[in-house]
């Protein structure tokens, strides 16, 4: 029986909620989901990221010039780094803007019916890239997530990454029309 983690991600310190609820598989590692939250927030995937966990700091990018205590995300399921409900991490995104966002498990779920990603809630449009950092952001935003379209492309990404097997890099630019 398939097992699914709802989890919200929420963008930090924002003058109005920026928030997504995701319902993905329990079998997701950290590189999945670092695609599956790229895509649900509307972010081009065009800066470095680190998670923070209790497990340690988890990235795709290593520099041979500067080694640090970064683990790879690859093969890390999020059910090691947020193993019950309530757990929580922190996925940092673009290391200028500072995009900070908490990851919290909401609950886990046996759902025959369910293949794939799912948007289950979104609440206000995220920024766009370069755009600053939360500092920048206006106090309103009367701009709303398209969920149709964040839904097709969690749908689409889904289906090359893990259905005919394509690699993230070229899947996401695939989706995304780069």
């Amino acid at each position: 029986m398939p097992k699914y983690i709802d989890l919200e991600i929420t963008l930090n310190d924002t003058p109005y909620p920026i928030t997504r609820t995701l319902r993905v598989p329990a079998a997701t590692d950290l590189h999945q989901l670092h695609h599956y939250i790229q895509l649900a927030m509307g972010w081009e995937l065009s800066h470095l990221h680190l998670f923070t966990t209790i497990k340690g700091t988890f990235t795709d990018y290593f520099d041979d010039f500067e080694p640090s205590d970064d683990q790879p995300e690859f093969g890390i399921k999020i059910t090691e780094v947020l193993p019950r409900k309530g757990s929580a991490m922190t996925y940092l995104y673009d290391f200028g803007d500072d995009w900070e966002h908490t990851v919290r498990h909401l609950g886990s779920v046996i759902d025959v019916k369910e293949l794939g990603v799912r948007l289950r809630k979104a609440t206000g449009a995220c920024p766009e890239e370069d755009s600053g950092g939360i500092w920048n952001l206006p106090k309103r935003s009367s701009h709303k997530p398209d969920l149709t379209l964040l839904q097709q492309r969690l749908d689409e990404f889904y289906h090359l990454t893990v259905i005919d097997g394509v690699a993230p890099q070229p899947a996401f630019c695939k989706v995304h029309g780069f």
